[in-house]
């Protein structure tokens, strides 16, 4: 029956989620906070200035890696939702790139997407809701554990990267 499908979907698009959270959220964190010392090894100090943008953007990775929601629309017939989403998103940037480069530069420019895409995400979110009964309280229960076990490793590290400074 059509419920059963509906509830076929949210079940495996949270599974997925969860399972994409586990493996997003270190990733992305990790990013964040060894940024600096990756820029320094990779690019030495004359790049330094991309570590700011480097972070930011590892956020902006995070958030669209969780929007897996155009395979949902797909299987429900719904793949225009899947063009607005692209329309909102170009709309946005056309809108709101060119003036955050002008007064932000890179790094504006780096949080003028990442913004835009959690926009985007949300966006995304409210329209998998009319497709599939899947709520807000689903999603942030499923990303629960990945987020919190993430932030417990973002702290070691940078705790774990002041203590060194300090024995060195």
């Amino acid at each position: 029956s059509s419920s059963n499908n509906v509830s076929e979907i949210k079940e495996s698009y949270l599974y997925s989620l969860y399972f994409l959270g586990i493996i997003s959220f270190p990733i992305s964190f990790g990013m964040v906070s060894v940024a600096p010392e990756f820029i320094d090894v990779i690019s030495g100090d004359k790049w330094s200035s991309a570590i700011i943008p480097l972070q930011i953007l590892s956020i902006c990775g995070l958030i669209r890696s969780l929007n897996l929601a155009d395979p949902v629309y797909s299987s429900q017939n719904k793949p225009n939702y899947s063009f607005y989403i692209m329309m909102f998103m170009f709309t946005y940037l056309l809108l709101f790139l060119y003036p955050s480069i002008s007064y932000g530069g890179i790094i504006g420019a780096s949080i003028c997407i990442t913004f835009g895409y959690f926009l985007n995400y949300i966006y995304s979110v409210s329209l998998l809701k009319k497709v599939s009964n899947l709520n807000g309280n689903d999603i942030i229960k499923t990303m629960v554990l990945p987020l919190i076990s993430s932030l417990m490793m973002l702290s070691l590290v940078i705790i774990s990267k002041e203590y060194l400074v300090l024995l060195i």
